[in-house]
């Protein structure tokens, strides 16, 4: 370049180009630098909210499992319930399947009886009917078990005492009908005198009717005391 006053040539360098330029580029690394850090900041980020969200996932499933254990503990806790409601039935119920089964062997036993003095096999619904067409004495016992047994309900006891009276009373008529003497003794509930009672062939009927039906049967079960000889 030349100057057209003083006629010096000036030469102009390209320092500062170059430095401009390196300027620039120093900014644009910074810049690319900055954006490498806010997409690092958001990739940290995004991990961060994923991570959150299988925390909360995780806590969801936790709390499921935890909704699921109680679940299961309150159906164990229901059945146990129920099973102790079984256990209490059942005990409940154990003595009236007893006074049940006790009845109905009493019942079976006096059919069995009547049975071997008739000719033809017997309806049970018959039973009073055929043991009303015998006068003879030996047949008073079975009749006066069919007189108590009328009276009982085997699926609505009144008292226990009826079940009791029943099975004695059976077991006393199938000794009367077969012929051999049965001798029942029992304390009075009202003293401890011993009431004993033979049973034969020749046994009255009111006589038996009142030993067993107008005093107190509470201990008329205890076959231990029953002596059939």
């Amino acid at each position: 370049m030349v100057d057209s006053k003083d006629g010096i040539v000036l030469r102009q360098t390209k320092l500062p180009l170059l430095l401009l330029l390196l300027l620039l580029l120093l900014l644009l690394l910074l810049l690319l630098l900055l954006l490498l850090l806010l997409l690092l900041l958001l990739l940290l980020l995004l991990l961060l909210l994923l991570l959150l969200l299988l925390l909360l996932i995780l806590l969801l499933l936790l709390l499921l499992l935890l909704l699921l254990l109680l679940l299961l503990l309150l159906l164990l806790l229901l059945l146990l319930l129920l099973l102790l409601l079984l256990l209490l039935l059942l005990l409940l119920l154990r003595d009236a399947a007893i006074f049940v089964l006790v009845a109905y062997k009493s019942y079976y036993n006096t059919v069995l009886a009547v049975e071997k003095i008739t000719p033809t096999p017997v309806d049970m619904r018959h039973l009073r009917d055929i043991c009303s067409i015998y006068r003879a004495s030996v047949i008073s016992c079975v009749v006066s078990c069919v007189e108590q047994m009328s009276r009982v309900d085997l699926w609505n006891f009144r008292s226990t005492d009826d079940i009791c009276v029943l099975s004695c009373v059976a077991q006393i008529s199938s000794a009367a009908l077969e012929g051999r003497h049965t001798t029942f003794k029992r304390h009075s509930s009202d003293s401890q005198a011993t009431h004993d009672i033979t049973v034969n062939n020749s046994v009255d009927r009111q006589d038996f009717l009142q030993y067993f039906f107008f005093l107190k049967p509470s201990a008329v079960c205890d076959t231990q005391n029953l002596i059939v000889a």
